[in-house]
C-alpha cells in the first residue's frame, strides 16, 4: 500500500511539473505573437444595458485601457492610424454579464488582441483574427461591481502589457551630445 501511495504522489508531481513547463512555454508563445507591434488601437464593446445600471460604460473602459497602455509605454493608435496600418492591430475589450436579484453582478472580462492575417493555404486572403486573448469570470455584490470589473480589466490588460513588453523590449535611447 505504501508503494502505491508513493507512486500516486510521484505521478501527481510529474503532472504538476509538466503543466508548469507547458504553461511557461505557452506564455512564451503568446508573447512571441506580439513581437514587432508598433502599437494598438483600443476598442471597447458596447455594454449590456443592465450592466450600465452599475455605472459601467464603454467610454470608462476605453479610457481606462488607453491610459494603462500609455503608462506602460505602449503606443495607442488613433482610429485614423489604425485604418492606415496594414495589420490593423486592435486590443478589443468585451464585458458581458448581468445582475441577479438586484444584489449580485456576474460578469466575464475578455481582452483580445486582433489583427489582419493571411491564410497560409491562400496567402492573398486576409481576415481579422484573434492572436492573443485572456480573461476571466467573476461575481460580486452590486455595490462593489464597478470597481471589481474595472480592476478585472486592469489585471488582464496588465498581462497583455507584460507580454507585449517582453516581446518588444524598449531600447535605451542614445544620446549623442558630447560625443566626438
Amino acid at each position: 500500500m505504501k508503494v502505491r501511495k508513493h507512486f500516486i504522489l510521484a505521478a501527481l508531481l510529474l503532472i504538476c511539473a509538466v503543466s508548469i513547463l507547458l504553461a511557461v512555454d505557452y506564455r512564451s508563445f503568446k508573447q512571441s505573437l506580439l513581437k514587432g507591434l508598433k502599437g494598438v488601437n483600443v476598442t471597447a464593446e458596447d455594454i449590456n444595458p443592465k450592466m450600465k445600471t452599475i455605472g459601467l460604460t464603454k467610454e470608462i473602459l476605453q479610457t481606462d485601457v488607453e491610459l494603462q497602455l500609455r503608462r506602460s509605454g505602449i503606443r495607442v493608435l488613433s482610429e485614423k492610424e489604425w485604418f492606415e496600418t496594414e495589420n490593423a492591430p486592435q486590443l478589443y475589450i468585451n464585458i458581458t454579464g448581468g445582475i441577479w436579484e438586484d444584489a449580485l453582478v456576474y460578469y466575464n472580462v475578455a481582452v483580445e488582441y486582433k489583427e489582419n492575417v493571411s491564410l497560409v493555404r491562400k496567402q492573398k486572403t486576409q481576415c481579422f483574427a484573434t492572436i492573443w486573448e485572456e480573461g476571466g469570470t467573476s461575481s460580486v455584490g452590486v455595490n462593489d461591481a464597478l470597481k471589481s470589473i474595472r480592476e478585472g480589466v486592469q489585471q488582464v490588460v496588465d498581462t497583455f502589457c507584460n507580454d507585449y513588453l517582453a516581446a518588444n523590449p524598449t531600447q535605451p535611447s542614445t544620446n549623442n551630445q558630447g560625443e566626438k
